[in-house]
Order: C-alpha cells, then structure tokens, then sequence
C-alpha cells in the first residue's frame, strides 16, 4: 500500500513536520483554511503551508498539494475532506491514509473522526508537544474569553462507506438527497428507484430504511398515512460523499 498523509496546517507548523518525518509518508496533502483574502487563518495557514512545502517539497516534488478547506463549518470540512480523499484515490494505487490531528481546530477534528468511520483505509494520529504548557501559560485571553455560539454536532454511527456503494441504500441516499433531504411516500421513493410497487419490495424497502435510520442516517416520520423520509446532517454528509463517485 502506499502511505499517504494528509494534515490540516494550523500553527503548530514545528510538529506537523515532526509527524512528517516520523511517518515517511510518499505522498502529502496539507489542507489550509479556506477563506477571502486577509483572513488572519487563511494568511497563517497558508504561510505556514508554505514553509512546510520549502523545507521538505525537494524530498516530494509533485507528490505534495496544498489544498483549502472551510475549517469554520463542520458539514463543509467533511466535504471537502471527503474531495481530498477522493483526489487521493484518482493519484494513488492501494493508499493507506493517515490523518494528522495535531494541528486541527475542533470542528475539522470532529469531522476527520467522523471521516474514519466509513473509510476501512484511514488511519489517525497526533503528534505530541515536546514541551506542553501549564495553565498558567495559557494567554489570558484565551482563558477567559466567555464564549459564542454553541454547535450541536451529529453523532456518528459507523458504516463502511463501501458497504453503502455496493447496497440499495447508497441509491435511497442519493434519491431523498435530490429531493432537497426530504421524499413523502414509500411509493414514491420506489418510483424514484424503478423499482415496482410489489408487496416484496415495500418489505425490502423497509428493511434498508429501518438500516439507514439505525445509522443516523435518515428519520422516517409518519404523516397522516404516508411516511416521510428525512435525511438527518449525517446522512446530507454521507449522501455528499456517495455524489463524488
């Protein structure tokens, strides 16, 4: 297999490098903060990319990318996370992925940790201070700062996204996402699915939607005599990455 890291840039530049060199990876992708220009993130990732590129772009030539990615916004990082890796698999045979999460913010880490649950080839790690601060080291600002706005983040349920491209489901996911994330009616879904409006086939149907929503994937609710089908954020995540197929 060939081992393939991939590392968001944050400031801790020094042990990204360091996670370089302990894992010897042959292909590299740094994802940095996506944003406009003058965006204090977006300038100190990108120049911290920069640095990391000069001190070992000689070792990798083309086999290093700099990619941007929303690192404010949980659903957008998984996505474009999920680019990356698909961008992984059109340049490299058999890879083996490994994830740095030493220099993540909180919500791209939330959403890596999501990423390995439906990926059999991904593999984590995180690389150490050598000398970690103290409490009383910390800024005070960033201490005492009271806090905003808080996220209510989905929880992840784990099922190998390549069980879901082989099944049924993987087409239920991708029809109730064209729909907008909603579809009314078990006939109408068979419908979207070509599939016919047998007794076998509403039982079949069942199942895999009773799986789905098993999985946090979707919520089947009832109204009046019909059954809605919602795909829940995990599920919107999920069926974003079955669409880059």
């Amino acid at each position: 297999m060939t081992r393939v890291l991939v590392s968001p840039v944050g400031i801790y530049k020094n042990r990204v490098l360091k996670g370089v060199k302990w894992l010897k990876p042959e292909w590299i992708y740094l994802l940095v903060a996506k944003g406009e220009k003058g965006n204090v993130w977006v300038e100190c990732t990108e120049r911290n990319a920069k640095e990391i590129t000069e001190k070992i772009g000689f070792f990798y030539e083309k086999q290093i990318k700099v990619l941007p990615c929303n690192f404010e916004n949980y659903r957008d990082f998984f996505e474009d996370l999920d680019s990356a890796i698909a961008d992984v698999s059109k340049n490299v045979s058999s890879p083996e992925i490994w994830i740095d999460l030493t220099s993540v913010p909180e919500i791209p880490e939330i959403s890596i940790l999501a990423m390995a649950t439906i990926h059999k080839n991904i593999k984590l790690f995180y690389t150490k201070a050598k000398k970690p601060l103290e409490p009383e080291q910390y800024p005070k600002n960033v201490v005492t700062d009271e806090g905003g706005d808080s996220i209510e983040l989905p929880t992840i349920r784990s099922i190998p996204v390549e069980d879901l491209r082989e099944s049924n489901a993987a087409d239920i996911l991708l029809t109730v996402s064209k729909a907008s994330g909603t579809l009314d009616g078990l006939s109408n879904l068979l419908d979207e699915l070509k599939m016919s409006r047998e007794k076998k086939n509403y039982m079949k149907l069942g199942r895999i939607l009773d799986g789905l929503e098993k999985y946090g994937m979707i919520v089947v609710e009832k109204i009046n005599r019909e059954k809605r089908i919602r795909l829940t954020i995990w599920g919107e995540m999920i069926a974003a990455c079955l669409a880059h197929d």
